[in-house]
Parts: C-alpha cells; sequence; structure tokens
C-alpha cells in the first residue's frame, strides 16, 4: 500500500527564518493585497483579474501561451496508452483544461529581487521577478487547493538608473514597513516594483506534467516530468517561445558536426572558461534550445538532467589546464558546472518538489495540503550571497563574488542533506560535512564523486534506509535503481519501504523515542484514503479519517529536507519531511475535473 501523511504536532520547536524582504516579498497578506491593486497575472495581458476560463476567452497572447503548452500534453497523450488526466490509468497528466477552467487563476506567491542578474545586464540593473502558482476553488465540493505550475514574470529593471541606487534605496525601505505603510509604498511611483520602472522579458513557466505512483516506479519512489519553458512577447497578441538560458539543443547539436565542434571551441575559450568558472556564463542561442523537461525523483543523479552528457565526453577537455579554476579542475567537474549552469540541471539542484520557490500558503489552506518551507535548500543558501552582492554592487565594487553550483554554496556549509565529497575529485575537496555527519554514497555509481551529508553511526527518523546503484540512461523510463541495500535505522525504527512512495526508504516508527530532530506525526494508509475519494469527498476530508501515528524528521528554512522531500505543515504549525506528492498541492493527479 502507498501511504500518504497527515500531521499534528506533538514535540518540536525550531523559529522560522527572519524574511528578507530587501531580496524578496512573501508575506501572503501583503501578496493579496497586491493582487487587489492590479499585480495579479491577468495583467501581464492588458487585462483586468479574471478567472482562467475569461482570461482564455478574451486574451489571444494568453491563449498563445495554453496552446503551445497543451500541444505537448497531447503530444504525451498520444504517445503513451497508460496514460489519463484521472487515476483511472497507471500514469497521470496534467489536465490542460486548468488553462481555461471557471475555477481556476492564479496566486501571486511571491516578489523577487534579482538585482544579482546584473551579471547577465551590463548597462542595467538586474531583474524582478513576480512568481504566481495556479490555483483552483471548486465551490460545489468545496474543494481548493494550488497545483505544481508556477509561471515566473521576469521583468528587467530600468536602465535610466545606471548605478541602480535608487533601485538598491527602493528594497531597502521596504524591509523597513510594515502593514498600509508597506502597501501604500509599493503602488507608489517610487516603488522599485512600479511596473512602469520595469520591462517585460519573458514568462516563464515551470510545471509538473507526468506522475507515476510509486506502484509503477517501486525502486524510485514514484516518477514526475516537468515541463521548463520561456515565452516572450512578439506582438500585443502574441507570445512565442524563446531560447532557454545554457540549455543545449541536443539533437540540433549531435545531427551538425559543424555545430558541435563550433560550440566546443567557444566553450574552452580562455573568457568563456573565465565565466564558466564564475558561473555567470551566457551559451549564444543558436547552441540552445526553446524547450527542455525535467525529470524526478532521484533528478540529481538521472543522465536525462545532464544535457552537456549528451553531446559531448568529459575526455573533450583533459588536454586542458584547469588548476586555475575554482569551481572546477577536472573535465569531470567542468562538465557538472555546464550542466548546473543549465534549466534541467539548476532545476533538479536541491530543489522542493522540482521548485526554487512555491510561495508561502495563505491562511485558508487546508492543514493537510500545506507547505511548512516552501523554498528550496538552494534558493535559502543563495540569500546570503545575494545580500552580499547588492551590498557590494551599492559600493560599486569590481568583486561582487561568484555564483556557486546549485547544490551546495559556500553558506550551507556541511549540514544534513547537503551534497559532500566522496574525495574523488580535488574541486569538491571543501565539501565536507559536520560533525557528527559523513558523506554517504547515497543514489550513486561508481562514476559519482558526490554523495550526501547523513547520520555518522545509525539512520534517525526521516533518513535513507535503502541504497542502491542507480542505472542512467539517455531515456528516462528505463532508469532503474538495483543492487538495493538495507541500511541500518536506529533500533527502535523500521524502514519505510520506496514501494510505497518514500524515495531511498525512510526511516519511521513510533513516536516513544524522538531523536533531537524528530516530531511525531501520522501517516494515512492508502485503501481507506482511496475508499473516501471514491465516494466524490475532497481529499482533506479523507486523510483525516486515515491515520496512524509516526516518527518523523523535523524540518524548517535552517534544516530543510534531504533531497525529494519537502517539509511540510503540521496543524499545529511544525514542519516534517515527507515525499512531496504525498501533498496534493505538489501532484497533477487526484483533483477534481476542472
Amino acid at each position: 500500500m502507498i501511504h500518504f501523511f497527515l500531521f499534528f504536532l506533538l514535540s518540536f520547536n525550531y523559529a522560522i527564518a527572519h524574511e528578507t524582504r530587501e531580496l524578496s516579498i512573501e508575506a501572503p497578506a501583503t501578496l493579496e493585497q497586491l493582487d487587489q491593486q492590479g499585480f495579479h497575472f491577468s495583467n501581464v495581458f492588458n487585462h483586468s483579474k479574471v478567472s482562467n476560463v475569461n482570461l482564455y476567452k478574451s486574451s489571444k497572447a494568453y491563449q498563445t501561451i495554453v496552446n503551445s503548452i497543451s500541444d505537448d500534453l497531447d503530444k504525451i497523450k498520444k504517445n503513451d496508452k497508460f496514460i489519463s488526466v484521472t487515476m483511472s490509468k497507471k500514469h497521470r497528466l496534467f489536465n490542460k483544461n486548468w488553462f481555461k477552467s471557471k475555477h481556476a487563476n492564479y496566486d501571486l506567491v511571491g516578489i523577487i529581487n534579482r538585482l544579482d542578474r546584473a551579471d547577465f545586464y551590463p548597462s542595467g540593473c538586474g531583474e524582478t521577478r513576480f512568481i504566481y502558482r495556479l490555483s483552483y476553488f471548486v465551490i460545489q465540493t468545496k474543494t481548493r487547493s494550488r497545483m505544481p505550475l508556477t509561471f515566473n514574470l521576469v521583468y528587467t529593471n530600468s536602465k535610466n538608473d545606471k548605478k541602480c541606487q535608487s533601485l538598491i534605496a527602493g528594497w531597502n525601505k521596504i524591509k523597513n514597513l510594515n502593514g498600509e505603510k508597506l502597501i501604500k509604498f509599493l503602488i507608489s511611483k517610487k516603488s522599485p516594483i512600479h511596473l512602469s520602472k520595469l520591462d517585460l522579458k519573458t514568462v516563464e513557466l515551470n510545471m509538473q506534467v507526468v506522475r507515476w505512483p510509486s506502484s509503477i516506479r517501486p525502486d524510485m519512489g514514484g516518477y514526475a516530468e516537468y515541463f521548463l519553458r520561456v515565452f516572450k512577447k512578439k506582438t500585443e497578441d502574441h507570445f512565442i517561445l524563446d531560447h532557454l538560458e545554457n540549455t543545449p539543443n541536443i539533437d540540433l547539436i549531435n545531427s551538425n558536426p559543424k555545430l558541435k565542434s563550433e560550440l566546443l571551441s567557444w566553450l574552452i575559450e580562455k573568457n568563456n572558461l573565465k565565466n564558466l568558472d564564475n558561473g555567470i556564463l551566457v551559451i549564444p542561442k543558436k547552441y540552445l534550445a526553446k524547450k527542455a523537461t525535467s525529470v524526478a525523483l532521484h533528478g540529481r543523479s538521472r543522465e536525462f538532467n545532464k544535457p552537456f552528457n549528451h553531446i559531448f565526453k568529459k575526455t573533450v577537455f583533459k588536454k586542458l589546464n584547469l588548476n586555475q579554476f575554482k569551481s572546477f579542475k577536472t573535465p569531470y567537474a567542468l562538465m557538472k558546472r555546464l550542466n548546473d549552469l543549465s534549466c534541467v540541471g539548476c532545476h533538479q539542484g536541491r530543489t522542493v518538489a522540482g521548485f526554487h520557490f512555491l510561495g508561502k500558503d495563505n491562511k485558508i489552506t487546508s492543514s493537510v495540503n500545506s507547505i511548512y518551507n516552501s523554498k528550496s535548500a538552494h534558493f535559502i543558501n543563495d540569500q546570503m550571497r545575494r545580500a552580499n552582492y547588492m551590498q557590494q554592487f551599492y559600493k560599486q565594487a569590481k568583486d561582487l563574488g561568484d555564483r556557486p553550483f546549485s547544490v551546495r554554496s559556500d553558506f550551507e556549509k556541511g549540514k544534513y542533506g547537503s551534497h559532500c565529497t566522496l574525495n574523488k575529485d580535488i574541486s569538491f575537496s571543501k565539501w565536507t560535512c559536520n560533525k557528527g555527519l559523513t558523506c554517504y554514497p547515497f543514489d550513486t555509481n561508481k562514476s559519482d564523486v558526490l554523495g550526501t551529508c547523513y547520520e555518522e553511526k545509525v539512520m534517525n527518523e526521516g533518513s535513507p534506509c535503502k541504497v542502491g546503484v542507480i542505472t542512467r540512461d539517455h531515456d528516462p523510463h528505463r532508469d532503474r535503481i538495483l543492487n538495493v541495500k538495507k541500511v541500518k535505522c536506529r533500533d527502535d525504527l523500521i524502514c519505510e519501504d520506496t514501494s510505497v512512495g518514500f524515495p531511498g526508504g525512510m526511516c519511521s516508527g513510533d513516536c516513544t523515542k524522538l531523536s533531537e530532530n524528530g516530531v511525531c506525526g501520522s501517516i494515512a494508509v492508502l485503501y481507506g484514503f482511496n475508499q473516501c475519494l471514491s465516494k466524490n469527498k475532497p481529499f482533506d476530508y479523507c486523510l483525516i479519517r486515515n491515520v496512524r501515528p509516526g516518527a518523523l524528521r523535523g524540518c524548517n528554512e535552517s534544516s530543510p529536507c534531504r533531497d525529494d522531500y519537502i517539509c511540510a505543515r503540521t496543524s499545529e504549525n511544525i514542519g516534517s519531511c515527507i515525499p512531496p506528492y504525498f501533498l496534493f498541492q505538489l501532484r497533477v493527479d487526484g483533483h477534481p475535473n476542472p
């Protein structure tokens, strides 16, 4: 049976990390007011705030985006006889009717200051990003939820302020305001997010499109695919696909030897290697793809998520002298840096359910469908760098710092779940684990040089307990985890199996002997849950009535979960780590008819 989690507090007490408002606006109450003041998703299409059905009917521009995505969804459906938008078949597909549903719209869940993107705009002031989540409320069944889909409206900041001083001053002012004063400033022309100061660059999509339950992929605890797309405005009524940053067009390059050789020559130019080392490489568009798909679970180990591995063998870089570089000193590390700068690579770099920013849930979110820490480990760990960047930029410093790998930052150190060195590559010699943790070869094969920081002696609540060798194929459907071995859990714990939805297995048990990082919650059994759903009852109603207690790992922004797990909110406002697809807002299936 597959298990689903429902939570309540028994013991756990962590403080929530302080919101850094000079870098982002995240408070749901503030964002809801801004949404009502014109910062709604429909505004990008010059439309008043409306539901998706009315937006689709009246906006040709929105139609062009939706129709492009829908065509790709139709191709998946055509090529997979086992897939359906319902739970009636083995494979589940995103229901494209949500894009034009009377029950759905897009919630503003975050406004992000990306001044640090000025590295990519020498004469500008970086970007400001507005993040929206697909959301629905079906009145008849009183069912509401968000879904695993975000639109990121990317604006370039005005170039009139060449030194960006007023932009920085505006964001610094935001952090000292609250309540009505904050809203009044944010909607004023002096605000750094006022739309008159911003130029729309692109509309970026990240959405889960396919999910297979763990019963179909028992070795990995499930399977999912995500579309990554970028749209730019061609005319007022038409958006078209744009190129994905640093994401190679694999088929085009491999079919054209001259283009492939040209790309390699460009990559190994001295200045381009330097930019790659610093994390600010910008590959010319003629080499780039306009569509990409990322796969999970075990995303960091999947060959499909390493696009440059499909084009080059690491041996093509073996004659280069790499000792002078900081982030890569071997061909393996150079390839890893390349893949990490692609959209697909970053998408799986210490993410939270395939996303880096999901937004805080509002007060009406059901306690059994709520996220406690909605930001990825990568996003959290990068905040210190972004803050330092803004300070140095304000001082007009020449050295603004390097961009780290998405999977590990200089500020992360070696916390639980961090990626770490197995001492096979000098490039990652500083990627060690904190005291009491050891670098464990989890999700690896013989060619890997990185592991994950877990308990040194015995696994506690929430830690992995089933480890195998992952096979890697260019077709992700063929990937398998073989030679699985059981890792010892603490004596009073059992190993929850991958076949019932726990990627890598998970140590759990009763709540009588919780560790320092343990929290007691509940696990719901699938049979009773599905029987309830078959009677057309809301999923939160069904979950509440089908539970058993269980020991979980506690979490918050300071202590994120391990890869393939998310920090969910309990009914008592406490975080606990669970597989992402145990929350309905993070899976495409199980939702009502649009």
